[in-house]
C-alpha cells in the first residue's frame, strides 16, 4: 500500500508542472507544505485522482505526435493510410475528451481549498486550461475543409517507406501494441490481482534449485514431471523484496496508477522481450502481487547453460590450472557483441515514445540458453535477463536523471548513473541524461569482462573525478592480439566518459557486421561452420528434457518426490472423472492462481 510520503509525492510531482527550472526548489517546497495540511484520506483520494488524469495524457502522448507528423506529410495518402489516421484522429479527440473530464473532476475536488493549496491548484487550473486548448485546436484545425485536399489515391514517392518512421517519430501502428497491452493490463487489474500464493506450490512442479540473489529477491527453477518420472518443463520463479514495507509502495517500482498498478520490472520486460529474441522470455505475462508479505513474483524462461558470469569463471579456472592464457574465442564475443546490440537497438524502441534504459547490465544478467538455429548455430544463446532496475524514460523526462541516479552495481556504473557535485561551487555537473548511451556503456563493460575473464569490483569503479580514473580501457597486450585492434578499439568506445562520444546503436550494429564478415572464423561460426577447439566453456544443462527424478534429486527424496507427482495425478484424474471424455486441462506454473 502507498504511503503518505509517495502521495505526497504524487501531489508534489503533479503540482510542479507549471513550474521553470528556476522556480522549482522553492515551489517543491511550498508544495510539500502544501501537502502537510492534509490528512491520508484526503491525500490518498487526490493522489488518485492525479494518476487519473496522467494516466490519460500517457495515453494522449503515444498517439498525438504520430497524428500531427502525419497530417504533415508532403504527400497524398493512400486509403487505407486516410482510413488510420482518420480512425486514429477520433481515437485522439476522445482521449482529449477523457483527459479534460479527468482534470475537471480533479478542478472541482480543489477548488474549494484555494486558501490552503494555492500552488496546487494552480497547477490543476493549468493542466485543464492546457486541456480546453487543445481539445479547442482539434476542432477548429482537424476538422478544417482545407486539410487533405490532395489526391487521396497518390502513391508515396519513392525512396519514403510507408509504416515506419516518418520525420524521426513513429508511425501509429507501432504504438498500438504498447497501448493494447496497457489497456489489456488495466482491465486484468481491475478485475483484481491476485494475492498470496504460496511460495512452495506442490504437485508435478517440484523446486529443483534455490538461488539466494541478494536481499531484494530470491530466484528458484522448478521441473515438471509426467507419471513416468521424466522431466518435460522447466520455468524460473522470481520473487522480488524490498528492503523494507515503506519501500514496497515507491512509485518508481511501479507502473500505472496506484489501484491498476504493474511492477515496472514486468512493464518494461513485457514491451521489449518480443521485439528480441535476445531477451530472455516472460514465461507469465501477469504479475502476480502479495500486498501483504510485501513482494512480487514473476515467471521467466529458463536458460540451459547458465550465465555468462559463469562462463567466464571456468575460463579463469582453466587458465589458472593451465598456467596459459584461455580466454573464449573470438566467434563468440562478437556474438555476444552482435546480440548486446540487437537488445540494446529493442530497448531504444521500447514504448514507441520511451526508451528502456537497463541499469544493470552485467555479466551475471546475460543468460546463455540452447543454440538459436539461424545464428551462430554452435555457440549458447547470449539473452538478457533482470529488468528490476529498469526505467522508461525519454530526453525531456523532467525526473532525468535526478531521481535515477545512484542504482546499479558498483563496478559497473556509467558515469550517467552517478551525481557529481562541482567541489568549488557546490553545484550539480555532468547532468547527463540516463538514455540509450548508458546501454551502449553497459554494452562495453560486459565485452571488457568477457575479453579478460574477470568481473569488475566496487574498488575498480571509476570514480570520474578530476585526476581520477575516468573511463576503463581495454589495453591487455594478450587480449589485443586475440581479439584484434579493431574489436577492441570498437568495446573502448563504447565506454567513453562522455555519452556523445560513444558510437550510436546504428553504427555498432554496421561495425559488429562488418567485424563478423570480415573475421573468417567469426564468419564461419555465425554460418554454423566451427573450428573444433573454438569451444565455449559453458555450464552444462542440469535440468535437461528427458532426466529422471533420480538423476536430479539425491537418493533419499526420489521416493518422497515421486509420492508427490503420484498424489497429484490422481487428484487429477479424480477432478476430471466427470467431465466430457473429450476435455483436456493444461498445467499451471508453480504458484499460479487456481483457475
Amino acid at each position: 500500500m502507498a504511503t503518505a510520503a509517495d502521495l505526497e509525492k504524487v501531489f508534489v510531482t503533479f503540482g510542479l508542472q507549471i513550474v521553470s527550472e528556476y522556480d522549482r526548489e522553492e515551489v517543491q517546497g511550498e508544495l510539500h507544505n502544501e501537502a502537510a495540511t492534509l490528512d491520508e484520506r484526503d491525500l490518498r483520494d487526490l493522489a488518485e485522482r492525479c494518476f487519473q488524469c496522467e494516466d490519460v495524457a500517457e495515453r494522449i502522448m503515444a498517439l498525438k505526435d504520430s497524428v500531427f507528423d502525419r497530417r504533415g506529410i508532403p504527400y497524398a495518402m493512400r486509403a487505407d493510410e486516410k482510413a488510420m489516421l482518420d480512425n486514429d484522429e477520433l481515437r485522439l479527440r476522445n482521449l482529449q475528451r477523457d483527459e479534460a473530464a479527468e482534470l475537471q473532476k480533479l478542478h472541482d475536488s480543489v477548488i474549494s481549498l484555494i486558501p490552503t493549496l494555492p500552488r496546487f491548484v494552480a497547477a490543476v487550473q493549468y493542466r485543464l486550461q492546457n486541456a480546453s486548448d487543445a481539445i479547442r485546436y482539434f476542432d477548429e484545425v482537424v476538422d478544417s475543409p482545407a486539410r487533405n485536399t490532395s489526391d487521396a489515391g497518390q502513391e508515396p514517392p519513392e525512396g519514403q517507406p510507408t509504416g515506419i518512421k516518418i520525420r524521426g517519430r513513429y508511425a501509429a501502428h507501432i504504438y498500438e501494441s504498447a497501448l493494447a497491452e496497457y489497456e489489456a493490463t488495466q482491465a486484468l487489474s481491475s478485475a483484481g490481482i491476485q494475492s498470496s500464493f504460496p511460495l512452495d506450490f506442490p504437485g508435478d512442479w517440484l523446486p529443483v534449485l534455490t538461488i539466494n540473489s541478494g536481499g531484494m529477491g530470491k530466484v528458484k527453477i522448478f521441473a515438471r514431471f509426467n507419471s513416468h518420472h521424466t522431466l518435460v518443463e522447466r520455468i524460473v520463479q522470481k520473487d522480488t523484496l524490498p528492503r523494507d514495507e515503506e519501500s514496497f509502495g515507491f512509485c518508481t517500482q511501479w507502473y500505472g496508477p496506484p489501484k491498476d498498478r504493474v511492477p515496472l520490472e514486468l512493464w518494461t520486460h513485457r514491451l521489449v522481450f518480443s521485439k528480441s529474441n535476445k531477451i530472455i522470455d516472460l514465461a507469465v505475462l501477469n504479475p502476480m502481487v502479495d500486498p501483504f508479505q510485501f513482494y512480487y513474483r514473476l515467471y521467466l524462461a529458463y536458460a540451459a547453460h547458465g550465465d555468462l558470469c559463469e562462463t567466464m569463471t571456468r575460463y579463469w579456472q582453466q587458465e589458472n590450472d593451465m598456467q596459459e592464457y584461455c580466454r573464449p574465442p573470438k566467434g563468440f564475443v562478437l556474438y555476444v557483441f552482435k546480440a548486446l546490440v540487437e537488445v540494446a537497438l529493442a530497448l531504444r524502441e521500447g514504448d514507441g515514445i520511451r526508451e528502456v534504459v537497463h541499469r544493470d547490465l552485467k555479466p551475471d544478467n546475460i543468460l546463455l540458453d540452447l543454440p538459436d538455429d539461424d545464428s551462430f548455430p554452435n555457440y549458447p544463446e547470449p539473452k538478457l535477463t533482470d529488468f528490476g532496475l529498469a526505467i522508461l524514460t525519454k530526453e525531456d523526462d523532467r525526473w532525468n536523471p535526478s531521481v535515477f541516479h545512484g542504482a546499479g552495481t558498483r563496478g559497473y556504473l556509467p558515469p550517467e548513473q552517478l551525481s557529481f557535485i562541482n567541489s568549488e561551487t557546490g553545484e550539480s555537473c555532468d547532468e547527463w541524461k540516463i538514455l540509450s548511451p548508458c546501454n551502449v556503456w553497459g554494452i562495453g563493460v560486459v565485452l571488457h569482462t568477457l575479453m579478460h575473464c574477470t568481473g569488475l569490483s566496487a574498488a575498480e569503479q571509476p570514480s570520474y573525478l578530476p585526476g581520477e580514473t575516468t573511463e576503463y580501457k581495454i589495453d591487455e597486450e594478450y587480449v589485443l592480439w586475440k581479439y584484434g585492434a579493431d574489436l577492441v578499439d570498437l568495446a573502448n568506445r563504447c565506454m567513453k566518459y562522455d555519452p556523445k562520444d560513444r558510437p550510436s546503436l546504428k553504427d555498432l550494429e554496421a561495425s559488429v557486421a562488418a567485424l563478423i564478415a570480415k573475421d573468417p572464423e567469426a564468419a564461419q561460426a555465425h554460418g554454423g561452420m566451427q573450428d573444433p577447439a573454438d569451444v565455449v566453456l559453458v555450464k552444462a544443462d542440469e535440468y535437461r528434457i528427458g532426466m529422471s527424478l533420480a538423476q536430479i534429486f539425491p537418493p533419499e527424496e526420489v521416493a518422497e518426490k515421486a509420492a508427490q507427482i503420484a498424489e497429484v495425478a490422481a487428484q487429477v484424474a479424480a477432478a476430471a472423472a466427470p467431465a466430457d471424455s473429450g476435455a483436456s486441462s493444461s498445467c499451471t506454473p508453480p504458484g499460479s492462481p487456481p483457475k
